[in-house]
């Protein structure tokens, strides 16, 4: 075995398997870097359309949303414009009259998971309003006023969605924060 590498033709012969090894080991190893560099970008790429679809997935559902908002909003506002005096009676009838446009329109919008309209308790001690919470079915399910003569102004948690637009004077989305009403929710109100 000795004597196949001491002559020349075997000296060759190694000389050539292992140029053709370290050749094939070369292209492998650049084979390999390629693959990488070509499948990281393909990655980064399909990650970006995922992130750009979703963002205009959550874009729409949140537009669905404020535009149901802004709908029974306005209703809301102009059902009372002409009347000359509110009473419990009218308020009754309006409330009525919002809680049937809020359910026409919670059940074709996505995403909403309750629902409220609540009178200040400075214009009726009886009228209060309703609140409606998204069952595990679907459905949504009246549940029971937060009475916000119970709690501070400072108890965010549970009144903010009463007290910060009240004192602002205007409908405004809050940021995000957990509804201490609904078990620590994180939500938009």
């Amino acid at each position: 075995m000795r004597e196949k590498f001491t002559s020349i033709r075997g000296r060759l012969i190694l000389v050539v398997s292992l140029a053709v090894l370290l050749s094939v080991a070369s292209i492998g190893m650049l084979g390999i870097s390629y693959i990488k560099a070509s499948t990281t970008e393909y990655l980064d790429e399909l990650l970006m359309l995922k992130c750009d679809n979703m963002e205009s997935n959550l874009d729409g559902y949140l537009r669905g949303i404020e535009q149901c908002v802004d709908t029974i909003g306005y209703y809301a506002s102009e059902n009372l414009e002409d009347v000359d005096e509110i009473n419990d009676e009218v308020l009754a009838n309006h409330i009525q009259s919002v809680n049937h446009l809020f359910y026409s329109e919670v059940h074709k919008t996505p995403g909403i998971v309750t629902y409220y309209y609540r009178v200040a308790p400075e214009i009726s001690e009886d009228q209060k309003g309703f609140w409606y919470q998204k069952e595990s079915g679907g459905s949504f399910k009246r549940g029971e006023l937060t009475d916000i003569t119970a709690y501070t102004e400072e108890d965010k948690g549970r009144t903010a969605w009463y007290y910060i637009p009240k004192n602002e004077k205007r409908s405004l989305w809050l940021e995000p924060y957990e509804n201490e009403n609904m078990g620590g929710l994180r939500m938009i109100s």
